[in-house]
């Protein structure tokens, strides 16, 4: 009962954290701790490895520290793999300095701009955050991030495709974006992009489409748009001997597939490792089909704190 009722206090903390950006900063602080005690004894959260063994975070570094790019599969509203998130790009940079990118889905390719003029202190945090459309919980999940890149003088890329074109690609098709400016073409993946209906994650989606104008393979093209411009821009702006972090929606990168699939058809011989997060009573062990997801799996407690 206590600990359900501090897990209560923490969410109602966290929910007044738009007020400001000092009681952003407060309540970040605050979650961490509390993250950070209740880790140590299994209360929030879990790791396990992909044979569905409990798995301690030092281990979990330690494999991403030996990778070329690390793929952090997060559920958005999940504080906890906000927080490992954090553990992890800090863990990369204090091992690996001035070797280490941060890629995230959650920045568009357009505000690429915008993030290199705060990084490079151009902008403030406050006319930054103004500038942009920026998701909802940017300020209290992504932007810490941003924050010790600024510090450390890391650079972040912006990896997802502009929404308004996977918007086209689901109204009329591929074939749309080729009618579109050298200018624009450069804040996508170059045409054409194969989609590869065989994988699940692509697959899943052809039944979409029923009752509009839009067929279900259209849909699965938007969202290779943006696993395939995700990957573009990581190898675009990755180096041998680099650590590249990305952040992106488990979707994006579970069972190996997705951003994965075009990043290895580009580079056979990269090393990734998978990062999935998944939410289950009681911080059950992951199923055999669950475990396939990444090389570890962060269990959470559903009833832990919620960005939104």
């Amino acid at each position: 009962m206590q600990k359900k009722n501090q897990r209560k206090r923490v969410r109602k903390l966290y929910c007044l954290s738009d007020s400001t950006l000092f009681l952003r900063g407060f309540i970040i602080g605050v979650i961490c701790f509390t993250l950070t005690l209740q880790a140590q004894n299994g209360a929030i959260s879990q790791w396990y490895g992909a044979n569905g063994k409990k798995s301690d975070f030092s281990k979990v570094l330690k494999t991403c520290q030996e990778a070329d790019i690390v793929l952090f599969g997060e559920l958005h509203n999940n504080v906890v793999a906000h927080w490992y998130q954090l553990q992890v790009f800090r863990g990369l940079y204090t091992q690996y300095p001035g070797k280490v990118k941060l890629g995230m889905e959650m920045l568009e390719t357009h505000q690429q701009a915008a993030v290199d003029s705060f990084l490079g202190g151009l902008l403030t945090t406050e006319t930054f955050l103004k500038s942009q459309n920026f998701w909802p919980n940017h300020k209290t999940d992504y932007h810490p991030l941003l924050e010790d890149a600024q510090k450390k003088s890391i650079p972040v890329i912006a990896t997802n495709v502009p929404r308004k074109y996977a918007r086209i690609v689901i109204k009329m098709g591929m074939q749309a974006l080729d009618t579109l400016s050298a200018k624009e073409k450069r804040l996508f993946t170059p045409l054409p992009y194969p989609v590869d209906t065989t994988l699940n994650c692509y697959r899943n989606l052809l039944s979409m489409g029923h009752g509009t104008q839009a067929s279900g393979y259209q849909f699965a093209s938007a969202q290779a748009l943006k696993d395939a411009t995700m990957a573009h821009f990581i190898l675009q702006n990755f180096n041998e001997g680099e650590k590249f972090l990305h952040l992106n929606g488990a979707y994006h990168s579970d069972y190996f597939e997705s951003i994965v699939w075009y990043l290895k058809k580009a580079k056979p011989n990269l090393k990734i490792v998978v990062l999935s997060t998944n939410e289950t009573e009681g911080l059950s062990a992951p199923n055999a089909e669950e475990r396939k997801k990444g090389n570890f799996i962060l269990v959470t407690d559903p009833d832990a704190p919620k960005s939104y």
